[in-house]
């Protein structure tokens, strides 16, 4: 059996029916009305976020700012290492310098070599997005805001911290 939609009409119904039995309190716990999914907007929006991560960590990475810590020909720096959080898919593909991104599982962060980019928070919230990465190789820190225009993410601020 499919689930459906339960519209706002009655929560905001119920809203004022609670409002005038139990007073002005109930409004505040019920303000929000619920949205029940069907498993195909459930598959959806996952596959919405998994696109839109794989997207923010490209930009991310390609980010003109970090270009001069990357040092491509020095040994060991390429291809880019990106420490693997539970934020990213499992199956995600992006490249640098014209390879594939290697990955290291957050789990052996430790052992991965220390030009590794880390990043380290991947936050999403309707049409904007905000990350936050360091690349303790070249000791920097940095975070960088999005904007979805038009379908496409767009770099809208970024932030470098040396040191």
């Amino acid at each position: 059996m499919k689930s459906k939609r339960i519209g706002t009409l009655p929560a905001t119904l119920m809203c004022g029916l609670l409002a005038a039995f139990l007073g002005a309190m109930a409004v505040k716990y019920m303000a929000v009305p619920a949205i029940a999914l069907t498993p195909e907007e459930n598959m959806n929006q996952a596959n919405a976020n998994k696109a839109d991560v794989g997207r923010l960590v490209q930009l991310t990475i390609d980010l003109d700012i970090l270009e001069k810590y990357y040092h491509p020909e020095v040994p060991g720096r390429k291809p880019l290492c990106v420490v693997k959080t539970e934020s990213m898919p499992d199956d995600l593909s992006l490249t640098k310098f014209g390879e594939p991104v290697r990955f290291i599982p957050a789990s052996q962060r430790e052992k991965a070599p220390a030009a590794c980019l880390e990043l380290s928070s991947i936050q999403i919230q309707g049409d904007t997005a905000s990350v936050e990465f360091a690349y303790d190789a070249e000791g920097i820190r940095g975070e960088v805001s999005f904007r979805r225009t038009g379908g496409e993410w767009r770099v809208e601020n970024r932030k470098l911290h040396e040191g």
